[in-house]
């Protein structure tokens, strides 16, 4: 009976064997060139729309960049351009004076290389001489108080123009209020 199992054994051996070795390999499929071309169609369309997606979004980055540029440069120019002004025969700043101020300061932190000029004003009020003296001390209270802030005294040139150039017309207080002041001018970047 050992015997026996044994050539049962043997012959399923056999028989296993040569059931394997009958089958055929899979072999992958032959591309048609229809298929190819259409492939490389697709996949050239797929890298032309990925190319244009990449072009548009580098372009709407720099319009996003450009225009919070052109934003930071008109708060820049309006925060600099916005005029303090004084009391009578006065060059004390006063309380929104400070405050307009030290909006001037954070621009000029942020923009080393910006200099500017400050120039007192007065109303018509006085003689001339008393006038262009007040325009400089309010100038240079102006200065004084931006260069005690941290401001190069270099950054920030001084003039007067006593009442020669008032913002305002007219022999009322309304008038002369307007026309005491200081005005910023950005002479360099």
């Amino acid at each position: 009976m050992l015997k026996t199992g044994k050539l049962a054994l043997v012959g399923l051996a056999v028989v296993l064997t040569a059931s394997a070795c009958n089958k055929k390999p899979k072999t992958a499929p032959v591309p048609n060139s229809a298929t190819t071309a259409a492939q490389r169609d697709q996949d050239r369309r797929d890298s032309v729309a990925a190319a244009e997606e990449a072009r548009a979004s580098a372009e709407r980055a720099r319009d996003e960049n450009m225009r919070a540029q052109q934003q930071t440069s008109r708060s820049t120019e309006t925060t600099m351009a916005a005029p303090i002004y004084f009391e009578l025969d006065g060059a004390d700043l006063t309380p929104e004076a400070i405050g307009v101020l030290e909006a001037k300061i954070l621009v000029l932190r942020r923009n080393p290389g910006m200099r500017i000029r400050v120039t007192g004003h007065t109303d018509n009020r006085g003689s001339d001489e008393y006038n262009i003296a007040l325009g400089m001390r309010r100038a240079g209270e102006t200065k004084r108080f931006m260069v005690d802030r941290g401001v190069a005294g270099s950054r920030i040139d001084i003039a007067t123009r006593g009442e020669e150039e008032p913002a305002a017309a007219g022999e009322d207080e309304t008038a002369w209020s307007r026309n005491r002041r200081a005005e910023f001018a950005i002479i360099s970047r």
